[in-house]
């Protein structure tokens, strides 16, 4: 009895697949989304626009007044509330976009996920498939360019015969011969010093085509002390991260400063509006 499997092309065919096996509407899978269909409404998003330019207007001001430098008290204190006021609109146009966003935001999660379960498998197994034929491959191409060098070596050993037999004869026939012996371990040579992708090449009988390629640089260290000062990057968030430790492990400010060897740890006091 025949299958659903029989009626399938072999592995390797590089066909898409048909209408049939697909699902007949992204709606299908989407409908539980419920995405809102009027996400922005007009009348707040005109009140949030229109606030906006007022403020960005009222900073315009400003900046004219104090040339953004404060220098004296009542300056400060208008200056202090102007800045609790940008932050608070701010927060306010900040929640709002978090409620028009949900939706979206929700429905692009589901068609993310729905995408990624159908990709992930795929792009898993011809990984898979990828790590056997390196294995395949980088043989393949030793194989192919050991017996490339040997080629090469025995023409050249035969166009190194000719070339003395000519010497000594002096001939134009030899000479010829010589030169076409030369010729063809000249090319020997090259084939032998062919890149990896040339010797590994391989190809399927449904167009598909796989060879060695250079991956991306790795290294090893082979000797910690001569590594320029410059390649050992400091992790800025793994020091701080620490600072933030010591201070709650009861730390004074004095003894976080040096506690970490090599490193001055200070904290600048900056401006905050509340």
């Amino acid at each position: 009895m025949s299958t659903a499997l029989d009626e399938l092309p072999g592995f390797g065919h590089n066909s898409g697949a048909s209408e049939a096996e697909l699902p007949q509407t992204m709606a299908d899978f989407l409908s539980g989304a419920r995405v809102r269909q009027d996400v922005v409404q007009a009348p707040r998003v005109v009140k949030f626009s229109a606030r906006q330019a007022e403020l960005i207007a009222a900073f315009d001001r400003w900046k004219e007044r104090t040339g953004e430098t404060i220098t004296d008290a009542d300056t400060a204190s208008a200056s202090t509330d102007f800045a609790a006021q940008l932050k608070r609109e701010a927060k306010a146009m900040e929640a709002e976009r978090t409620v028009v966003k949900a939706p979206y935001l929700g429905a692009t999660r589901i068609v993310d996920g729905f995408f990624k379960d159908l990709t992930d498998p795929l792009t898993n197994a011809a990984k898979a498939i990828e790590n056997a034929l390196t294995t395949y491959l980088r043989k393949v191409e030793a194989d192919r360019r050991k017996e490339a060098e040997a080629e090469a070596k025995r023409l050249q050993e035969e166009a190194q015969r000719a070339a003395d037999a000519a010497a000594k004869v002096a001939s134009v026939d030899m000479i010829d011969t010589a030169i076409e012996a030369n010729k063809e371990a000249v090319q020997a040579a090259k084939v032998a010093a062919a890149p990896a992708a040339d010797l590994s090449r391989t190809r399927g009988d449904y167009g598909g085509v796989s060879s060695l390629r250079k991956g991306p640089w790795q290294f090893e260290i082979v000797d910690k002390e001569a590594i320029p000062l410059s390649f050992l990057v400091l992790d800025e968030s793994a020091a701080k991260a620490a600072a933030v430790q010591f201070s709650k492990d009861g730390l004074t400010d004095a003894q976080i400063e040096n506690a970490i060897s090599g490193l001055r740890m200070f904290r600048e006091t900056v401006a905050g509006v509340r």
